[in-house]
C-alpha cells in the first residue's frame, strides 16, 4: 500500500513500538562519579594546605598510579594508526583487532568454539558494560526492569551504568567477614528475592580481582558461582577481568577457564578485559569483550548507531601484544629482569614499582 508523504509514518511496525511508560520521571537521580570529582578537590586540598601530608591512592585512575602506557608502545601505534589512516572502521573495530585479541593475547585454542568473530572493541570498561548489560536484557528474558546482580559492596558504576539502561540493580547478600563475597547460596537466595519482587535476573558480574575490595577469587570458586547463577536462572554471567594482571597471582587463562563450561553454557558468558589498568592507559579507553556470536552481533548492530572504538585504541592493545603484553606484564613484577617487549630500563622499573602502588584500589575506580 502506497503511503503519501504527506503522512506521518512510524518507523516500525506497530506491533515492534516500544510501549508508553511513565516510570522514567519515577526514577531515582543518577549522581555523577565521584572518581571525576575527586581529583578536583584533592588538588584545592593542597592548594589551601601547603605542606600537608596527603595519600595518592590515584584517586580511581589506573593511568595517575601508573606511569602509564610506554613511550614504544605508543609510537608502535601511531605507526598502526599512520599505516591505517582514519576512514570508518567497523562497530566491532577491526578484524586485525579482533585477531590479535584471540590469537596474541589470549592465545585462544580453536577447540573452544570461539575465534576473532567473539570479539568486540569497545571505548573502555564502561562502554563494554553499557552494552553487556543492555544485551543482558534483551537477549535474557526479554524485559526492562529486570535485575542486575552484583556484589554487596560495588565499584560505583556497578550501581549506576545498568540503571541508566533499563536494569535494576540487587546487591546480593555478603559478609563483611568474607569480603563481601559472593556465595553460591546468596546467588540462589537473590534468585528468590527477585521473584518475590516479580522480577528476573538478567546478569551476574563477577569481578576478579575485586573492585573495591581488591579479593582474588580463586577460578574454581568463580566457575563455581557461574554454574550456580546459571542453574538458578540468571541469564548471562560475565566475568569482569579487568584488574587480573594487577595482582600478585597469575593472570586468567581463558582456555583452561572454557573447558569448566559446556557449549550451551558458554552460550551465556562474557568475559570483559581491557588496556586501563594493566597498562596504565585510562585516557587510551579500550576495552574488549569476548561472547557468544550472538550476543557481540546483537551488540555491533546497535553500536554501529551509537559509540564505535577509535582506531588509535585498538593500535595500543595490538602494539603492545605484538611486543610481548603477556610476557612483559609478568616480568614487570621482577625489578632484576630486563623486558624482552622493547621497553626502555628506566621505564620498566618505573612500571615495575608502580605495579605495587597500583594495588592499592580506590572505590571509585576508572573504566
Amino acid at each position: 500500500m502506497s503511503i503519501s508523504n504527506a503522512t506521518p509514518v512510524l518507523a516500525v511496525d506497530e506491533k515492534n513500538l516500544i510501549p508508553v511508560s511513565d516510570h522514567l520521571k519515577q526514577m531515582a537521580d543518577i549522581p555523577p562519579s565521584r572518581m571525576f570529582l575527586i581529583n578536583k578537590s584533592l588538588k584545592v586540598y593542597v592548594e589551601k594546605n601547603a605542606g600537608a601530608k596527603i595519600f595518592d591512592a590515584s584517586q580511581g585512575d589506573g593511568g595517575a598510579s601508573l606511569p602509564g602506557t610506554p613511550r614504544p608502545i605508543l609510537e608502535r601505534a601511531l605507526q598502526l594508526q599512520l599505516e591505517h589512516g582514519t576512514a570508518y572502521d567497523m562497530p566491532f573495530g577491526t578484524d586485525a583487532y579482533r585477531k590479535a585479541v584471540i590469537e596474541q593475547y589470549w592465545k585462544l585454542d580453536s577447540s573452544s568454539g570461539w575465534g576473532p568473530a567473539n570479539v568486540l572493541g569497545t571505548a573502555g570498561g564502561r562502554d563494554a558494560l553499557n552494552k553487556a548489560y543492555q544485551a543482558m536484557l534483551a537477549l535474557g528474558h526479554g524485559r526492562q526492569g529486570d535485575l542486575i546482580m552484583v556484589s554487596r559492596v560495588p565499584w560505583i558504576s556497578y550501581n549506576w551504568g545498568p540503571y541508566g539502561v533499563g536494569a535494576n540493580v540487587l546487591w546480593a547478600p555478603g559478609d563483611p567477614a568474607q569480603g563481601w563475597a559472593y556465595s553460591e547460596e546468596a546467588i540462589r537466595e537473590s534468585v528468590k528475592f527477585a521473584e518475590s519482587k516479580g522480577r528476573k535476573i538478567a546478569g551476574i558480574l563477577i569481578t576478579n580481582p575485586d573492585n573495591p575490595t581488591g579479593m582474588t577469587i580463586a577460578v574454581e570458586k568463580q566457575v563455581s558461582l557461574a554454574k550456580a547463577a546459571l542453574e538458578a536462572g540468571v541469564a548471562f554471567v560475565l566475568f569482569d577481568w579487568m584488574y587480573h594482571y594487577v595482582t600478585d597471582e597469575s593472570p586468567m587463562d581463558l582456555n583452561s577457564f572454557l573447558k569448566f563450561f559446556t557449549p550451551e553454557e558458554r552460550k551465556r558468558l562474557m568475559f570483559l578485559d581491557g588496556i586501563t589498568k594493566s597498562l596504565g592507559g585510562s585516557n587510551i579507553r579500550n576495552c574488549h569483550l569476548i561472547a557468544d556470536e550472538n550476543v557481540i552481533k546483537f551488540i555491533v548492530a546497535r553500536a554501529s548507531h551509537g559509540v564505535i572504538p577509535s582506531f588509535f585504541s585498538l593500535a595500543v592493545a595490538m602494539a603492545a601484544y605484538e611486543m610481548g603484553y603477556r610476557q612483559s606484564r609478568t616480568n614487570h613484577h621482577r625489578a632484576d629482569q630486563r623486558q624482552p617487549c622493547g621497553l626502555e630500563e628506566v621505564a620498566c622499573r618505573k612500571w615495575n614499582a608502580a605495579h605495587h602502588r597500583q594495588r592499592l584500589l580506590c572505590l571509585y575506580e576508572c573504566r
